[in-house]
């Protein structure tokens, strides 16, 4: 199945020698007061994937508006929310050996922002996009965590009808089957976030 492309993104570009910017010193790209000439190449609009959003230029991002609530609006909402789930997975920037998102560092909460501003010019608050990142990261922590149940259950069911299974080691076999081998090391609970 090919991968669903998102269409019209609002891609902005900020100055290179600033780090924040107000939206009134972003422009968007392609805009110019500047009619194109027929010697100028034009570029034709095409759908984005979450990859084409690694290959924007350091100093484009794409621009999330809002609703009158403060939620996200639009395509750029979805590729946000996608971006947001991969954020949330990724282990180390924010680790599931937490008991509960509430304490997660807050260093930890905002290198993920920032790593989301980086991308994405937000008009949506830091709180939202915090609370978002949350809930996808307790979702992946549960999924996580049912993996992890069902395997448990599984080899204490081989277990107990082969002698010759050993369940000395069976924590680190389920961590490394179902988070991979490179997540052992990663996942190994710590006496103050357990």
């Amino acid at each position: 199945m090919p991968r669903r492309r998102l269409q019209d993104l609002s891609i902005i570009q900020n100055p290179p020698n600033s780090k924040e910017t107000n939206s009134d010193q972003q422009t968007t790209i392609g805009s110019s007061n500047v009619p194109n000439t027929i010697d100028e190449s034009v570029e034709i609009q095409r759908h984005t994937l979450l990859k084409d959003l690694y290959d924007l230029n350091f100093v484009e991002r794409v621009k999330v508006s809002r609703n009158s609530h403060g939620q996200p609006i639009g395509s750029e909402a979805r590729l946000l929310a996608g971006y947001l789930g991969i954020i949330a997975r990724n282990a180390n920037l924010l680790s599931i050996n937490y008991k509960s998102w509430h304490y997660m560092s807050d260093s930890n909460k905002n290198q993920a922002l920032n790593n989301i501003k980086e991308r994405y010019a937000l008009e949506v608050s830091d709180n939202y996009v915090k609370k978002a990142l949350g809930k996808k990261w307790r979702d992946h922590k549960s999924d996580d965590e049912e993996k992890s149940k069902d395997k448990r259950e599984e080899y204490e069911a081989i277990a107990s009808s082969d002698s010759s299974v050993n369940l000395d080691n069976i924590d680190n076999r389920i961590i490394t089957e179902v988070l991979g081998p490179e997540s052992l090391q990663q996942y190994m609970p710590l006496a103050n976030q357990a």
